[in-house]
């Protein structure tokens, strides 16, 4: 007789939230079979020799959460001789579909593929890029425990810049990455009309991420704030209505009757694991913005979220899990959208950036130079839309953002 396999538990996140602590923790467990990160980018060029390729690469892959192993061993029996990248994994799955929560037979059948691939252990997910997608997984994966992992937004902020003051831009990076991918979906629509976002492609996956990380030098920190605040906010609203348990990391770390109590409910969901004895949360009590500049981003930002759900679901939400939204929903009635802002000024303002950041690069970097080119003769071309006269006669029939994306259309291809 076969045995019936354990459900899996899905791990959900945004970056910095100690998801790589948990999925450590889970891994210590010899009865699971632990993926990190599954929609990683690596995972497009993952060969035999991942154990150096990676390790050279970027010291993520060390041994910082890990004492035994490499962080993408449970990989390994996927991994094809002489082929290159992981089975029915595809490049889409990474940024292009991040809040896509539609029929995806093919995202099934790369999660089965793993499932599969773990035997008769239990599967755990740590996915970093599955936030918005919590919907889907929770549709097609009814019976497992799919978890949350959040984090005090500010402080998490302030890790993305602390990485980035060591050169490590990654996190913003990706950010505005998601943003300008998904700008055209109904999560991200209304973002566009806050903060300038692009839309650029590659074919080479590393090129992509090399060409955002420079553009993220071209933000002020406020805009980036807000499009960190607004992707925090949607996966928050997100998985309070769909995930099983929302893991306050904050609390876990401050709190030990929280944390008493969360090992509780998860040994209802056959977890009887000690995840959290020594989990210790970096809290943050300085901030590279002033606390009202947050601030106002952050009920900006709310009213344009809670806007995006019914009333009905948001006190739902509330009910569900009412001490988390309490410490991170403002009391403020906050109903109603905001006026949309002129972006003039800022688009007027990267412009300026990338051509100074272009004059200043050298003369063999001729990718940088390349994709520069072409993203400030596209935003070059938006210049002439804000000094037209029908833009002047007014913005009801000249929509700037419409504008804005027209005018970058081939950076889509």
């Amino acid at each position: 007789m076969n045995k019936i396999r354990p459900k899996p538990i899905f791990i959900h996140a945004l970056f910095k939230t100690g998801s790589s602590f948990l999925w450590s923790q889970f891994r210590q467990n010899k009865n699971y079979h632990c993926y990190y990160e599954p929609f990683h980018h690596f995972l497009l060029e993952i060969d035999k020799d991942f154990e150096n390729k990676f390790i050279k690469r970027d010291t993520i892959f060390g041994k910082e959460h890990t004492k035994e192993s490499h962080y993408l061993t449970e990989y390994a029996g996927l991994i094809r001789d002489g082929k290159v990248g992981l089975p029915f994994f595809k490049r889409d799955f990474i940024v292009e579909r991040y809040c896509d929560n539609n029929d995806s037979a093919d995202v099934k059948v790369y999660i089965d593929a793993l499932i599969a691939n773990a035997g008769e252990k239990r599967t755990v997910f740590q996915f970093n890029r599955s936030s918005l997608r919590i919907k889907w997984f929770k549709s097609n994966y009814p019976d497992s425990l799919h978890i949350y992992l959040l984090r005090n937004p500010r402080d998490q902020w302030e890790s993305y810049v602390s990485k980035a003051r060591k050169n490590r831009r990654i996190f913003v990076a990706y950010d505005l990455m998601i943003a300008g991918k998904n700008q055209k979906s109904d999560y991200f629509r209304k973002l566009a009309d806050y903060v300038p976002l692009i839309n650029f492609h590659d074919a080479d996956f590393n090129a992509e991420i090399k060409f955002f990380q420079t553009l993220s030098d071209k933000y002020i920190d406020e805009d980036k704030y807000f499009i960190f605040y607004y992707i925090w906010l949607l996966a928050f609203l997100e998985n309070c209505r769909y995930a099983d348990v929302v893991i306050d990391m904050n609390s876990i770390s401050e709190d030990i009757r929280y944390r008493r109590r969360l090992t509780e409910l998860l040994q209802t969901y056959g977890i009887n694991d000690a995840l959290f004895g020594d989990a210790q949360m970096p809290i943050y009590n300085t901030h590279s913005l002033p606390p009202e500049v947050m601030r106002n981003i952050e009920i900006t930002v709310q009213r344009i979220g809670l806007n995006l759900i019914s009333n009905a679901t948001l006190a739902k939400m509330k009910e569900n899990v009412s001490i988390i939204a309490k410490n991170y929903l403002y009391d403020e009635k906050i109903a109603g959208t905001p006026a949309i802002i002129d972006r003039t000024e800022k688009i007027n303002r990267l412009l300026i950036e990338l051509n100074q950041a272009l004059v200043k690069s050298s003369e063999d970097n001729t990718f940088y130079k390349r994709k520069c080119q072409v993203l400030l003769k596209r935003i070059g071309d938006l210049e002439k839309i804000y000094k037209s006269k029908t833009y002047k006669i007014g913005k009801v029939i000249t929509d700037p953002v419409r504008k804005i994306r027209d005018a970058l259309k081939c950076i889509l291809n």
